[in-house]
């Protein structure tokens, strides 16, 4: 399963079906998945998701389906410059929920719904861990 990555700027849209398009040339007939990342709103996330789709299905054969958008969030910025995860900074901002949402639509967990191991936020804690203690030692 490929997860296609894009934001709603033209540049980063090209890039996504230039992405989507050597998949295709390439033969692969797995699952295509695409997240907008910093989008203004649904309705430019939708629009983003929407064109992609149409194009990759259009032009090359290759079903895209949309996961989902992050939209742009203050929270994120901010997190960067502190060089702190958002998700586990402010695991209550727009950002953090979304993509929680998306993980666990990826895990193929309901929304409310446990899973085994502690869940997605159990899971961002313990990478942000291996994190830290790589860059301790590096």
């Amino acid at each position: 399963e490929v997860l296609v990555v894009t934001t709603p700027e033209p540049t980063a849209r090209l890039d996504a079906y230039g992405l989507i398009k050597v998949l295709a040339q390439a033969g692969y007939e797995g699952r295509v998945r695409l997240a907008v990342n910093m989008s203004d709103g649904p309705e430019e996330a939708a629009d983003t998701a929407r064109l992609l789709e149409t194009l990759a299905g259009r032009f090359l054969g290759l079903p895209v389906e949309s996961l989902g958008s992050v939209p742009r969030d203050r929270e994120v910025p901010r997190c960067v410059r502190a060089q702190k995860p958002f998700s586990l900074e402010r695991p209550d901002s727009p950002a953090s929920r979304a993509v929680a949402a998306m993980a666990q639509e990826l895990a193929g967990v309901r929304l409310g719904e446990a899973p085994s191991g502690g869940g997605i936020l159990a899971f961002l804690e313990r990478l942000a861990g291996l994190r830290r203690g790589r860059t301790a030692h590096s």
